[in-house]
């Protein structure tokens, strides 16, 4: 059932029209992390990069595989997080996995591309172009975390924290 969740929500994130980057595939990596076995939570949203990829069109290998690993940041957070259900922990994930992709991609478009000069200043040149996709993908995470993790996970956390009826019942 979570599976399922994850794929009409990661399908439909994917397929309509949003600002660039405003996903909820770091999300879903995260609640994968949270979830699923360990066999196949990593494996969530690369499958579904690749099957709405189907639809969206292939780009250039090396720079796809590296976006599609690079979503592996949100997973191993969602792992680290998931021991403590801390809300400020969660985020964080969201925050740091969302400057690691950013690091990871922009610097292999540059590499990869030939979008940018050689050398120091063309890396830069490619981080500053890249500057209003980190903004959308970390409010983007920041929103997708809060509403498809934190506040379940809360809400699980204070349903299990209530007295039972059957205490009640004598």
């Amino acid at each position: 059932m979570v599976a399922a969740f994850m794929l009409l929500i990661i399908f439909v994130g994917r397929l309509w029209l949003h600002p660039p980057n405003f996903t909820p595939l770091g999300a879903i990596a995260v609640l994968a992390a949270f979830y699923l076995p360990k066999k196949i939570g990593w494996l969530v949203v690369p499958a579904i990069l690749l099957m709405t990829d189907l639809w969206l069109g292939f780009y250039n290998p090396g720079l796809q595989l590296v976006v599609y690993a690079s979503f592996l940041f949100y997973w191993l957070g969602g792992l680290w997080s998931a021991r403590t259900n801390s809300p400020l922990k969660i985020l964080s994930v969201g925050i740091v996995s969302g400057l690691l992709f950013f690091i990871t991609t922009n610097g292999m478009v540059w590499l990869t591309t030939g979008y940018y000069g050689s050398g120091i200043e063309g890396l830069m040149a490619a981080y500053v172009a890249g500057l209003p996709f980190l903004r959308n993908m970390i409010i983007g995470d920041l929103v997708f975390i809060t509403g498809l993790v934190i506040l379940p996970v809360m809400s699980v956390m204070s349903v299990q924290r209530l007295p039972s009826f059957s205490n009640f019942s004598q």
